[in-house]
């Protein structure tokens, strides 16, 4: 009877190493080939303890290493993993939606073949998501621009002229904010001079109050600041001062200029 026992631990134990061997644990990559950025991890559908991933793939760019997952050192036909995502989306005014969320948050779950192994063994796992969002994986050692990459899309995501364009006119937007706010400033500057002035002297005060302990340093950015707006204000006797006034005046018109400059160039450069 020990004999017995003794022979059935033996199999169960060689059962379980072989189960091991039988598997091999790889790194997981996501790349994203459309404008929404995505989060995701992978299951296995017949093994919900075998699963990885787990981060947030932004816009035409890739992820990091993660790990693992683990993939069967023989490939089958027919074999396949589950993805799943959360997207978040805005969604248009009139379709049905929570009044309380901006923003809807979009879980999926796709079901995608594992393609066979090139040279026959297990590689690292991309998850990609193709430009028309639909899912998919490619088994591989190298990465999406190698020339043995064996995915169908070739190189990594490259934003499309739609997605630079939107990113191009939020920069236009910001520099004609700042030449909103310089005309703005200018306008107070010539109908109450020492108002504008006055504000503009407390709000350096304040800086150099809060900031004075960087001095010690002396490659400190903030430190130099201080500095230079001490030396600043020792050229005038206050905010009242004419000079400052004058001064002043004539740093908000090259601040604005600046600022019209950098439109100017965002809109010539815009794709």
């Amino acid at each position: 009877m020990k004999k017995l026992l003794l022979a059935a631990t033996l199999c169960l134990q060689l059962l379980t190493a072989c189960a091991k061997i039988s598997t091999a644990s790889v790194n997981i990559h996501g790349v994203n080939y459309t404008a929404q950025e995505f989060n995701y991890r992978v299951e296995d559908p017949s093994n919900p303890d075998n699963h990885g991933g787990g981060e947030m793939v932004d816009s035409f760019s890739a992820g990091g290493t993660l790990c693992c997952y683990e993939l069967p050192r023989i490939w089958k036909p027919g074999m396949q993993l589950d993805i799943h995502t959360i997207r978040y989306i805005n969604p248009p005014p009139d379709a049905p939606h929570d009044p309380r969320k901006a923003i809807e948050e979009i879980r999926e779950t796709h079901r995608v073949t594992v393609p066979e192994y090139p040279k026959g063994r297990p590689g690292e796992l991309w998850v990609l998501r193709n430009a028309d969002g639909t899912f998919g994986v490619v088994i591989s050692d190298y990465q999406p621009d190698h020339a043995k990459w064996p995915g169908t899309v070739k190189g990594w995501p490259v934003p499309s002229v739609e997605y630079q364009r939107e990113y191009w006119d939020m920069y236009i937007k910001d520099a004609e904010g700042s030449v909103e706010v310089y005309q703005k400033m200018l306008s107070d500057l010539s109908t109450e001079p020492v108002t504008r002035a006055t504000k503009n002297w407390e709000y350096t005060e304040k800086i150099i109050n809060e900031d004075k302990h960087f001095m010690k340093f002396e490659t400190d950015s903030r430190g130099q600041r201080v500095r230079e707006l001490m030396a600043l204000h020792a050229r005038f006797t206050g905010p009242t001062d004419p000079k400052f006034i004058a001064w002043l005046q004539a740093d908000y018109e090259q601040s604005l200029r600046d600022a019209q400059a950098k439109v100017q160039k965002y809109k010539d450069s815009r794709p």
